[in-house]
């Protein structure tokens, strides 16, 4: 199957393959959404069971690749904060739809078959570009994985690869289509301009108070003030917990004691390795190491590879290797050794020491941990509690003195978090925005039920006390900022009749350079430029559309940052045919794959139609609230 998709992919076959798969799905119906799967399960897609233990790997996938681009010190928590957690259940249910699908089209790729690309990886092969099973197996050990288990995944991959690429198979993205596109995208357009300051107007004196009156109303929006409310919210926190917490020298003992291995930097060494599968191949490199060689060299002459193992611990080796290779002095080789994995012969290359904090040298830290680990137990049962007072009737306050919560009173805040002075509200111990959503859903007198803050941090419950609908601020308020608007506009309207009277200048022959001098406008010959702005560049967005619908020698106008901007095409900038052919190719790809992926993002949408997937809510938030 697989050879007859390669020798006809992009042909009348591949085609008929898609048209097979859509219709498949309308033959078989639409298929069931729901939320009932068993314990052991996080999802279940069709026949497929996706465990805690998929979703976690996958996770820890994508933690791992978004590290590489924010750092490695994003954590597993604010991962699962940033929602990663859901995303990595969504991909293996992604998967899982794949398999069952390509299952049910009787898709199989053979283990041969899966052999010869594993071969072809290269990351296992040798210097000398061949397949070096050792090497492999000794990093699918480093991976903890089985030499099945990546034949498994493989297989499975190239059956999903063969459903993807029948799917784009058929699509053809025309030469034509791709030059006009990359010659639009890449054209340029030079320009002059002539600029016109609103601060180079003249003043225009100081309004009377009726002129003030009429601006202050026609701008009402800009004088508005926002709603306010005046809140009462009461805040449950692991750390106002923390603080009451004591923590004696019995119970600090019996924390340090139970978390032991925290304390204890393990010894670490950096080793090299033969592994070979015979103990004569391995006494041969054993005994050329004794006789003065290096391991490198001794393995090089018995036609074997030395894979380094750097900062490892004795427990990241086979048991049978552990006591040998962390008993051997440095610069030493070892005797032959047996593991599952085959024989082995390792140096010691380097040794890091390990070392142990006693009690007093982590005391300080310890003493917090278990504040905050009790703290966070008793957050959860609070928070419920607080919760049924606030039910069976009890008011903010009342409520609050039953579990120890802090109460405050907010006198005005708005939707931002703001205060009437346009300063952010502080001092609550849950996140102000998360907060004023609640507030600004409720009626006013109403208060809300217990709500999670910060993910295993706080709760809270929020009442409205009062509500100040958005009113326009008294023109004695806001006097002055009503005055410089009133000359901004003004001077605003001055800058847009210069400009005017400078395009109708320029329409009836004088050159840029004349109309500068008559008007004292600021005259510019601007580098050509593309379609997409530039955040450096003085023309506007609004400018450079403008720009690309004039004839040579036409002008336009428009706001510029500060005053009014008069623009003259000055000359059409194509794209060089050598640039526009190279890129006419790149073109077609991108056409060609957003077209493959509209497909596929159809083609699974199909299959989630097809396919039954049920989801266990309760252990998926298990698994985003485990350490």
């Amino acid at each position: 199957m697989l050879q007859f998709i390669r020798k006809f992919s992009g042909s009348w076959f591949s085609k008929i393959l898609f048209v097979f798969l859509i219709i498949s799905f309308g033959i078989w119906g639409v298929g069931r959404v729901g939320t009932t799967v068993s314990d052991q399960a996080v999802a279940r897609v069709g026949d497929t069971e996706i465990t805690p233990q998929d979703v976690d790997r996958a996770f820890r996938q994508q933690v791992s690749r978004l590290r590489q681009t924010m750092g490695p010190e994003l954590t597993a928590e604010q991962a699962k904060q940033m929602g990663l957690m859901r995303a990595a259940l969504q991909d293996e249910i992604q998967r899982a739809l794949i398999k069952q699908a390509t299952h049910d089209f009787g898709l199989r790729v053979s283990e041969q078959a899966a052999a010869q690309k594993i071969a072809e990886m290269p990351v296992f092969k040798d210097k000398s570009g061949q397949f070096d099973p050792l090497l492999m197996r000794a990093l699918l050990r480093q991976n903890q994985l089985t030499e099945e288990e990546i034949v498994g995944e493989v297989r499975e991959d190239m059956a999903r690869t063969e459903v993807t690429e029948a799917l784009a198979a058929g699509i053809r993205v025309p030469q034509t289509l791709a030059r006009d596109l990359v010659r639009y995208r890449g054209e340029q357009r030079g320009a002059e301009t002539l600029f016109v300051a609103d601060k180079a107007m003249p003043d225009p004196g100081t309004p009377d108070q009726a002129t003030l009156e009429a601006f202050h109303k026609a701008q009402a929006v800009r004088y508005t003030a926002p709603e306010y409310r005046a809140l009462t919210v009461v805040t449950l926190s692991t750390d106002a917990i923390a603080k009451t917490e004591e923590v004696s020298d019995e119970d600090l003992k019996k924390a340090y004691d139970a978390r032991s291995k925290e304390f204890v930097k393990p010894e670490r060494r950096d080793l090299d390795q033969v592994l070979v599968d015979t103990k004569e191949q391995a006494e041969k490199v054993a005994q050329a190491a004794a006789g003065g060689k290096s391991l490198a060299d001794a393995a090089k002459a018995a036609g074997v590879s030395m894979l380094p193992l750097a900062n490892i611990t004795k427990a990241d080796l086979p048991a049978e290797l552990q006591d040998i290779a962390f008993s051997l002095p440095q610069g030493k080789v070892s005797e032959p050794v047996k593991s599952g994995f085959g024989w082995h012969v390792v140096a010691v290359t380097k040794i890091v020491p390990g070392s142990t904090q006693t009690l007093d040298q982590v005391k300080a830290q310890l003493v917090e941990q278990v504040k905050a680990e009790r703290a966070t137990d008793q957050l959860y049962d609070l928070s419920n509690k607080l919760d049924d007072a606030i039910s069976g009737g009890a008011s903010l306050e009342e409520a609050a003195k039953k579990v120890d919560a802090a109460v405050t009173k907010i006198a005005a805040v708005d939707r931002e978090g703001k205060d009437p002075a346009g300063k952010p509200v502080t001092g609550l111990a849950v996140p102000i925005a998360k907060m004023v959503q609640t507030a600004f859903g409720l009626a006013s007198g109403d208060n809300s039920s217990t709500t999670e803050g910060e993910r295993n941090k706080s709760y809270f419950a929020v009442r409205v006390d009062s509500v100040q609908a958005p009113a326009l601020k008294p023109l004695d308020q806001v006097k002055d900022q009503v005055i410089a608007d009133w000359k901004s506009s003004k001077r605003d309207e001055a800058a847009k009749a210069k400009a005017k009277d400078i395009v109708e200048k320029l329409k009836a022959g004088a050159t840029p350079e004349q109309v500068a001098k008559e008007t004292g406008a600021v005259y510019t010959r601007q580098p050509p430029v593309g379609r997409t702005v530039g955040k450096d560049s003085p023309l506007t967005p609004e400018l450079v559309d403008a720009l690309f619908t004039l004839k040579p020698g036409e002008v336009t106008t428009g706001a510029a940052a500060d005053g009014q901007m008069v623009v003259r095409l000055a000359a059409l900038v194509p794209m060089p045919e050598p640039l526009l052919a190279d890129r006419a190719g790149v073109a077609a790809k991108q056409l060609r794959d957003g077209v493959a992926g509209d497909l596929y993002v159809q083609f699974l949408d199909a299959l989630r139609q097809r396919y039954r997937i049920t989801e266990n809510r309760t252990l998926l938030q298990r698994l985003e609230h485990q350490e």
